[in-house]
């Protein structure tokens, strides 16, 4: 699934849309598969969010790059048609992606701009998306996530009493009229029921790891069972899937990269159906299948082995190129066959 820019659209003779428009997904619906295009995102009273985003985390980056990178990565997306950019304070690049929305001439009610509680900030869910919002230069998010299931700062409560007391002040976040939709993020199903159970808002949105080493499909069951829109982050696994000798074999056949072969198994995570030969993605979206993922590729994932200073476009534009190309069945039963439960990022399996 992917946030559609006008060279996407034109590849597909979509040419009633504009550059601005983009393909979405809607939040809160009793229907998770419901999907609309947007270019406004808050005339209306619905909260329609992006199938594509960048992730603006530059953890693995050197200290150097993590001060240099994130503003022309930003700057460069957003000139490529990307509207949803995801920040946190634990990335420490909200200033970054501030400065590059005020660099663009894209207004900010056609961003969809999200942010997250990070585990030290359990409690302070008011006073750190303030503070949030400040440094990004908005005075709304339309989303924001708790990061982490386990706090830092739990002051003697379970994890469970922490996440639900934490919760709670997002949802008058979100009542309050200051946020426009919430979520978790590296929630597994359990934390997710639990949640559910002891609060009143369903998270909009869960967002996970999803690449073909980790194929994360029972946490994409379980949002789909609770109408929660799953997002899969990573999708090349910081790098380490576009060396797999099998995603290179089919990426030379089908005249792909293997970022894009990478990216194709998640479209099928969540696919209600099984692939027929001869059907691509954008078939499939006719029909209701996946749209209730979406996920994000991150600077250091798209350049994986270069340092670049800034992104090239043609990087940015070739990983969205994706829907116009399909897999056998089973082609992806060997790219299922990849999974090895490997985690490039922290590993919430274990948290009560």
């Amino acid at each position: 699934m992917t946030c559609v820019c006008q060279r996407f659209i034109v590849n597909f003779g979509m040419d009633r849309l504009h550059g601005g428009e983009t393909l979405c997904v809607r939040l809160g619906s009793s229907d998770p598969w419901e999907t609309r295009i947007v270019e406004n995102f808050v005339d209306t009273n619905e909260v329609w969010m992006p199938v594509w985003g960048l992730g603006m985390s530059y953890q693995q980056e050197s200290a150097a790059n993590r001060r240099s990178l994130p503003t022309p990565a930003a700057f460069t997306a957003l000139n490529e048609g990307y509207r949803l950019f995801d920040t946190a304070s634990r990335y420490r690049t909200e200033e970054a992606l501030g400065a590059a929305i005020c660099s663009s001439k894209v207004p900010r009610e056609h961003l969809f701009i999200t942010s997250k509680l990070w585990a030290a900030e359990y409690g302070r869910a008011n006073t750190q998306y303030e503070e949030q919002c400040r440094r990004i230069g908005t005075d709304y998010l339309d989303c924001y996530l708790i990061h982490w299931p386990e706090p830092w700062n739990s002051q003697g409560k379970s994890n469970r009493e922490s996440r639900a007391e934490t919760w709670r002040q997002l949802e008058l976040l979100l009542e309050s009229g200051k946020c426009r939709s919430i979520g978790v993020s590296n929630f597994l199903p359990i934390h997710l029921e639990q949640l559910i159970e002891d609060c009143t808002i369903t998270p909009h949105i869960n967002q996970f790891e999803y690449n073909p080493l980790q194929q994360s499909k029972e946490i994409v069951a379980s949002c789909r069972e609770q109408g929660i829109v799953a997002q899969g982050y990573c999708p090349l696994a910081k790098g380490n899937a576009l060396r797999v000798p099998l995603v290179q074999e089919m990426a030379s056949q089908l005249g792909k990269s293997p970022a894009q072969v990478s990216i194709f198994t998640l479209l099928w995570a969540v696919a209600e159906i099984s692939p027929f030969p001869g059907f691509t993605p954008l078939e499939f979206a006719k029909q209701r299948c996946y749209h209730s993922q979406s996920f994000f590729t991150g600077p250091y994932q798209i350049q994986q082995r270069r340092k670049h200073k800034s992104l090239a476009s043609s990087e940015l534009t070739s990983t969205q190129q994706i829907f116009d190309f399909s897999l056998t069945a089973e082609q992806m039963a060997k790219l299922d066959s990849l999974h090895q439960n490997y985690r490039c990022t922290w590993d919430p399996t274990g948290i009560e």
